[in-house]
């Protein structure tokens, strides 16, 4: 990451099914970052997940093609011509047995249309928490 980071929303769940990014998702910036802050699922040992539409898309089921490793890093999202890379750095705290994992994630999505909005969500239930987007100026 080399520019300035620029707050471009903030997302606020509270019981929700999911968090979406609409809208702020362009040409403006080759770089998008998502934090994750304190992001809790109403059940235990439930997957922290995300998923795009590319323009005009709807159903958040863009082909992804990733693995497992806080914070979302999401490259050229308005590019025509190639595919979206992104790599994810999360940190989770298990209170049954007190401890923490620092997990790595990486991969791409499979698509070169436009990426305009990005989904969070727990693979069941509901969450809490904040996510902030930034673009890197």
């Amino acid at each position: 990451m080399s520019g300035a980071l620029k707050l471009l929303s903030t997302q606020t769940a509270s019981n929700s099914a999911s968090v979406e990014f609409t809208s702020g998702i362009d040409s403006t910036y080759d770089e998008y970052i998502f934090y994750m802050i304190d992001i809790f699922p109403s059940g235990s040992g439930i997957n922290f997940t995300f998923q795009v539409n590319a323009s005009g898309g709807s159903g958040f089921n863009e082909a992804i093609t990733s693995t497992f490793f806080g914070m979302l890093h999401l490259f050229s999202p308005a590019s025509t011509t190639r595919i979206k890379h992104f790599y994810a750095r999360t940190n989770e705290y298990f209170s049954s047995s007190a401890r923490t994992l620092d997990n790595f994630i990486a991969g791409y999505i499979n698509t070169t249309t436009a990426i305009t909005e990005v989904s969070f969500k727990f693979a069941s239930g509901n969450m809490t928490g904040n996510i902030y987007m930034f673009g890197v100026s």
